[in-house]
């Protein structure tokens, strides 16, 4: 899922964030006025909407896959068409002391589900350790026009 997720985060970031975000990089370059990073909070909602359909859409997905699979396997166990004997005689001979790992699996599936959506990325913003005066002088006029616009 990771490997996926970090698909949908390229693509939202390529797509529908990085141009934008550079056109009002640009507007607030020229401006130095914290107005030119109103438009970044609309681009913001409506990259997390999108990021968070795409999970949702792409979880959906991944849990009908299990369903389908859970249900196929549940149904040709039914039909006698599983080899079942091994697992049978295995539990027939443990008795209720497998009923532990049988919940215990039951939790490692449920888990495993609810990790799909509930693993979302934590961002902070740069501290800008270690650049030079001069251009620590250049962004100081953007990063107060920043700070202007989140106290706003």
């Amino acid at each position: 899922m990771a490997t996926v997720q970090k698909a949908i985060l390229s693509d939202v970031l390529t797509g529908s964030i990085r141009s934008q975000v550079a056109s009002v990089a640009q507007n607030l370059w020229r401006n130095k006025q914290a107005s030119a990073l109103v438009p970044r909070q609309s681009i913001f909602n409506n990259a997390v909407n999108t990021y968070t359909s795409e999970l949702t859409t792409t979880a959906t997905t991944i849990q009908s896959a299990i369903n389908s699979a859970l249900q196929t396997n549940a149904q040709q166990a039914r039909n006698g068409n599983l080899d079942l004997l091994q697992n049978e005689v295995q539990q027939s001979t443990l008795g209720w002391t497998a009923a532990g790992a049988y919940y215990l699996e039951i939790a490692k599936l449920n888990a495993t589900t609810l990790s799909l959506l509930n693993a979302t990325r934590v961002t902070t913003s740069p501290t800008y350790d270690g650049l030079g005066p001069a251009l620590s002088f250049d962004l100081a006029p953007l990063e107060a026009a920043q700070k202007d616009f989140m106290t706003t």
